[in-house]
């Protein structure tokens, strides 16, 4: 069901991100990459664009930083959160976010979404899935 879709993680922790990619692996994602900086991210995606990225909050600077991601790549997105979320990044109309720690079903989901998203045509099969909220002009 995954394996047409390519994910791009940027997660600045090692072990994250190792983890990530393996449970991605086994969930049959088509390819996975990870970085573990803006810079590298902003490479990546210069290089080839992937289907979703699974991006740390942290490693960008602002919410100005996401959206102008979002509007350059045609991409499904999904933000990582390690720590408790501020007002300040009330964007779940732009991206969904998961809270560390979180389940893998919410992380399947969520990327299953993503993926869809971008046109992928992927069916979800069984319950908990993630929708992204319509924004202002999808409505």
């Amino acid at each position: 069901m995954l394996s047409e879709v390519r994910v791009l993680i940027a997660e600045a922790n090692p072990a994250i991100a190792s983890g990530l990619r393996l449970m991605l692996e086994q969930w049959g994602v088509g390819g996975c990459e990870a970085v573990s900086t803006r810079t590298e991210l902003a490479a990546a995606l210069s290089e080839a664009t992937p289907d979703v990225v699974l991006f740390n909050i942290d490693l960008m600077s602002d919410l100005n930083e996401i959206e102008s991601l979002l509007r350059r790549h045609p991409i499904g997105a999904i933000g990582l959160a390690a720590h408790f979320l501020t007002s300040d990044w009330l964007m779940q109309d732009k991206v969904p976010i998961l809270e560390m720690p979180f389940g893998l079903d919410k992380l399947r989901s969520a990327v299953l979404s993503a993926a869809r998203g971008t046109g992928k045509g992927i069916v979800q099969t069984g319950s908990g899935e993630v929708r992204r909220p319509a924004t202002a002009s999808q409505r």
